[in-house]
Formats: structure tokens, C-alpha cells, sequence
């Protein structure tokens, strides 16, 4: 778990120019493949924030889809992603390679 989304103008308008909002049934469903050109998003609002964070693996993907609480789901297009959205070269190469 680590990779998060941060821009300037908010998570929620980042998402709502480059992300589709999906089921969780939907999330659940995905399959990551080589070439894909989306990665899957949680947006959780615990109240008093929000964070939306980059499912870039299985496990990550397993462990978002079972957490309690107001949680959107997303499929974003990879290439809306930048170091500037995710905050490192190294987080921008893992969400890419997902």
C-alpha cells in the first residue's frame, strides 16, 4: 500500500476528467494484463479527508476491494498519470507497469 493520488485541483476532479466510476463487482472482475491502458483507483472518504489510492497489483486490488466504509471505485487511463499526480518516478513506473 502506497501509492496515492495527489493533484493540485483535488483527487475528485482529477478522477472525474480521466477515470471511470465502475461497480465493486467490476473492480473485483479485473484482470491486470501486459498493454492494459487503465489501473484500477479507490477513492475512501473517511470524513474529515479522502484518498485515492492506485490498486497497481492483485494484492492491492484484493485488500481495497474488503474495506469498510464510503469507498468509490475507478478505472483511471494510465496515461493521465505523472510524477506530479502520484508524487515519484518510482510510483509512476509501478502504476504504470500494472
Amino acid at each position: 500500500m502506497g501509492i496515492y493520488i495527489n493533484t493540485p485541483d483535488g483527487k475528485e476532479s482529477f478522477l472525474s476528467e480521466h477515470a471511470s466510476e465502475v461497480t465493486i463487482e467490476e473492480i473485483q472482475a479485473y484482470e491486470y494484463a501486459s498493454g492494459s491502458k487503465l489501473v484500477p483507483v479507490f477513492l475512501a472518504d473517511n470524513g474529515s479527508f479522502t484518498a485515492a489510492a492506485v490498486a497497481y497489483d492483485k494484492s492491492e486490488l484484493t485488500y481495497f476491494s474488503q474495506l469498510d466504509g464510503p469507498i468509490r471505485y475507478f478505472l483511471v487511463n494510465k496515461s493521465a498519470l505523472s510524477v506530479e499526480v502520484l508524487g515519484n518516478e518510482t510510483y509512476l513506473e509501478m502504476a504504470q507497469a500494472a
